[in-house]
């Protein structure tokens, strides 16, 4: 085998952080990433780039925010958005197959349809659909998507030719409603009288995904040459914040996420309170196979931190968000398209639109339910500034307006 790192990507699709034990839930069953956070290291403070699915994972993948590479809405019926966008030579994947190694795809993709050209083994759709093969569920005697995908992935992986490394990725479309998942895993949610059962019962369902695959590193004797990366494109609010949407806001229930990783490298039991994002990943990728990461790339590889060696690293999370006139399934009346860009320290998070700033302590108010910026002006400029000064780093001029205008709004 091939001593150069195999990198393993799990992702599943809207879970939030707090769904998981190791990141503090009391009642979820998810023992197979319990393991994976014992036995490597857990990032505790992960937010996502953009709270939508399509801006995100084009960040995953190029390393660079939204603004950056201009992809800030969800897309739908188009077969390669990346290679309309120009951006397929500057993807993760296409820097690694020049490093030699073998790619493969299943599950969600949300960039398109067609395969944007580096993948040797490609299985993948763009959105919608739900979670079962041929719309028939448990209890019809379908077939659950994410374990299709799984048992696909853990054959490629068993027959595949070891005298190349590879990078594979599984992108389960679950949580992300409708909230369906085999009764098994559901039920047991069902009794305890869990609001959403089927939700978190996705995440028990892919937690059991998480486990057979591991199991197949092992038996096919991989997992000492893999590195796994576990995390989510974005949370989940169940519409509590404005009623309409599930997601498209700057609240830690939309964005902030659990990313953990193993393997090689990684240390056992490792918690992480340092802010991370998901534009961190691509070129964390690129780090650990050994591949040079553009200069122009906007996040930073994590292994500096996990070694102990970033004394440097950021010191504020910076979010954008977009969210639509109206969602379709909304009977509401139509409403300004709203533009946000949001930063957090770890205890305040200032989230600014046009005539609008919000202020949320953390500490004192975990849940954000109360604006608290007339109260606390000074962290507001603190943030205001942090925010600009973020944005002109970025070079992304709407934040600099936004931050800009906050700190009028605050001292009238």
């Amino acid at each position: 085998m091939t001593q150069k790192p195999n990198i393993l990507v799990l992702f599943s699709d809207q879970q939030r952080a707090d769904t998981l034990p190791s990141y503090g839930n009391s009642f979820v069953s998810a023992p197979y990433l319990d393991r994976m956070a014992a036995q490597g290291t857990q990032f505790n403070q992960c937010r996502t780039v953009f709270p939508v699915c399509t801006p995100a994972r084009a960040s995953m993948w190029t390393g660079k925010f939204p603004h950056t590479h201009g992809i800030e809405k969800n897309v739908y019926g188009i077969p390669d958005l990346l290679a309309d966008r120009g951006l397929t030579d500057q993807t993760v994947f296409s820097l690694l197959q020049s490093g030699g190694y073998q790619l493969g795809y299943w599950g969600k993709w949300h960039l398109g349809e067609a395969n944007p050209g580096p993948f040797d083994e490609w299985h993948a759709f763009n959105s919608w659909g739900g979670h079962w093969k041929d719309h028939r569920q448990h209890f019809q005697g379908g077939t659950y998507i994410p374990d299709r995908d799984t048992d696909d992935m853990i054959t490629w992986i068993r027959e595949r030719d070891t005298d190349r490394p590879f990078c594979s990725v599984i992108s389960w479309y679950p949580p992300h409603d409708p909230f369906s998942c085999p009764l098994d895993t559901m039920d047991q949610y069902r009794r305890m009288g869990v609001p959403v059962p089927g939700y978190y019962g996705s995440v028990s369902a892919l937690d059991r995904c998480v486990g057979r695959i591991m199991a197949a590193l092992e038996e096919t004797g991989q997992a000492e040459n893999t590195v796994v990366f576990y995390y989510s494109d974005h949370g989940e609010t169940f519409r509590a914040r404005d009623g309409v949407t599930s997601k498209f806001v700057c609240t830690e229930d939309s964005v902030h996420v659990p990313f953990l990783m193993q393997g090689p490298g990684i240390p056992e039991d490792l918690k992480i309170d340092a802010l991370i994002g998901l534009q961190d990943l691509m070129p964390t990728m690129l780090d650990i196979a050994g591949v040079e990461a553009p200069a122009d790339l906007q996040g930073r590889s994590l292994m500096p931190l996990i070694r102990g060696e970033a004394d440097d690293w950021r010191d504020v999370s910076y979010i954008e968000n977009e969210t639509h006139n109206i969602m379709r399934d909304s009977n509401a009346e139509p409403r300004a398209r709203r533009r946000q860009r949001a930063v957090f320290d770890g205890r305040f998070k200032l989230i600014v639109e046009k005539g609008e700033v919000v202020l949320f302590d953390l500490e004192t108010d975990p849940e954000e339910r109360f604006n608290v910026a007339g109260k606390h002006p000074a962290e507001v400029t603190r943030l205001a500034g942090r925010l600009r000064d973020e944005a002109k780093r970025l070079e992304d001029p709407l934040g600099v307006s936004l931050a800009e205008e906050a700190l009028p709004v605050v001292a009238a």
